[in-house]
């Protein structure tokens, strides 16, 4: 990749971002289509994320990310919203076009091309998902619109609730309840699925986990979005019990591949950024 005086700029904003891998997966797609961009990730608080979307609408940014904690701050800086995205309340892709930030969140649907490129089956699935907050909507809002079952289960019970309501016009059959031991054991029993939308499991949480391992099975298909750590606690008992995993850097491939569309009106050839993902995971097991 070369630099020069017509290189444009793609960005990451969130606090933390040292840990992601959204530059090696987008700047591996730059690189492949031989694009003269790059992709850089920036450490934005949100007492400075007013001044860094002005900042970037200055010196023409063709689009960026967004991340933990900003994907609900950010709303409040963009010019228009992409009709999911506003029904969701978050952002994770924003697109200039032509001088304005237009929102859009492609979360949701990186996780269900996840399910589905590893083969998992939706349409008539039990799926029990974990969290209702920005990603736990985003998915939520995906699913509703194929034949299944979701059950979503969250802490403060009141918000799994209004977002069951909120996803229930759609083909999916929807239910809700807490997420505690109880509630997981009866969902879980009849699940095919569950995905962890929660930090549950995220450093510097990486000792936790919100399913006992008592309450796992084979049989389950279990997809941990979190991928710091890359095998949560969640992913190696689901492991060790005989349930297959996916782990998060399936839902990161996906989600990224979805904002680059947005960006380039087309997907990057996979395979280059594949292998570099592939070479993360060795590298990660290795070091075990």
């Amino acid at each position: 990749m070369r630099i020069n005086g017509r290189t444009g700029l793609l960005c990451l904003i969130g606090d933390p971002v040292e840990h992601s891998l959204s530059p090696l997966i987008h700047n591996t797609a730059l690189k492949e289509l031989g694009l003269n961009y790059v992709y850089m990730a920036f450490r934005v608080s949100k007492d400075t994320l007013s001044q860094v979307v002005k900042a970037f609408k200055v010196i023409g940014v063709k689009g960026f990310n967004v991340t933990m904690p900003l994907k609900k701050d950010i709303l409040c800086f963009l010019d228009e919203l992409d009709p999911k995205a506003l029904k969701i309340g978050a952002v994770n892709t924003v697109l200039n076009r032509f001088g304005r930030f237009i929102g859009f969140n492609t979360d949701g649907m990186g996780v269900v091309k996840a399910l589905e490129k590893n083969n998992v089956k939706i349409d008539g699935s039990y799926i029990v998902l974990l969290g209702a907050g920005g990603t736990g909507r985003a998915i939520a809002y995906t699913l509703m619109d194929r034949e299944c079952s979701i059950a979503i289960l969250n802490r403060t019970v009141e918000k799994s609730k209004m977002l069951a309501l909120e996803v229930s016009d759609g083909p999916a059959m929807v239910e809700w309840g807490p997420l505690t031991e109880g509630s997981l054991k009866i969902h879980l029993s009849k699940a095919d699925v569950v995905i962890n939308s929660t930090s549950v499991g995220m450093k510097p949480m990486d000792g936790e986990t919100p399913i006992p391992k008592s309450l796992l099975r084979s049989g389950l298909t279990v997809f941990d979005i979190v991928y710091n750590p890359l095998e949560t606690r969640l992913l190696r008992e689901a492991r060790e019990v005989g349930a297959r995993t996916i782990d998060g850097l399936e839902m990161l491939l996906n989600q990224a591949l979805e904002s680059f569309k947005i960006w380039f009106e087309a997907y990057p050839p996979i395979e280059q950024i594949k292998n570099a993902l592939e070479d993360v995971r060795r590298g990660y097991f290795a070091h075990r």
